[in-house]
């Protein structure tokens, strides 16, 4: 893994690597807002394999897991319509996620264990994608499968994603980060 710190000029210290989960989007198009409430099933997790170790699954509803509590349920429904519609543009699944804490852990570890345990993305194409960020830690991770490419590629594309969120992030604004990140997958991982 190769780790990149974020310019000295942010708020929060940034890793940004490949491992994991899987991204890629298409052309940008803008999400429209739901029209009503998004249907949001709790994601069945699978058993985490032994390296995960004592990490705790967090419930997955739709795209989006908040037990960091950090965004409003508005906001958390704005993003997931943003990655279901990154996720219908290009076929390739993405979630967010935000935890009050590492517990010690390697934010790449989490993200990975996190994102094998949900399933996210398609196994044969390993295109999945997963925005975590635990502000408590100072850490954001763009983690994605290695179907989007070699792993200096896809680090260079979750830096890509990572500068999109940190204007917003910044200034403290965690669900304005977390939407710059949905959003900016359609044009960086298309």
């Amino acid at each position: 893994m190769i780790r990149q710190r974020a310019p000295v000029a942010a708020a929060l210290v940034l890793f940004a690597i490949a491992s994991g989960c899987s991204p890629s989007p298409t052309e940008e198009k803008a999400a429209a807002p739901a029209a009503g409430p998004v249907e949001r099933p709790i994601r069945t997790a699978l058993p985490m394999s032994r390296e995960c170790g004592d990490i705790s699954l967090p419930q997955l509803k739709g795209l989006v897991s908040d037990p960091a509590d950090l965004i409003a349920e508005a906001d958390e429904l704005e993003i997931e319509q943003t990655l279901r519609q990154y996720q219908a543009n290009t076929g390739h699944e993405a979630v967010a996620v935000m935890l009050p804490t590492l517990n010690g852990k390697d934010d790449g570890l989490v993200a990975r264990c996190l994102g094998d345990a949900w399933s996210i993305g398609d196994k044969h194409r390993n295109d999945g994608v997963m925005l975590l960020l635990v502000p408590s830690e100072e850490r954001v991770r763009v983690a994605m499968g290695l179907g989007f490419g070699s792993v200096e590629d896809s680090n260079r594309k979750a830096q890509d994603v990572i500068n999109e969120m940190m204007p917003a992030l910044s200034r403290g604004d965690m669900a304005g980060g977390m939407k710059a990140g949905a959003r900016s997958l359609s044009h960086v991982l298309p």
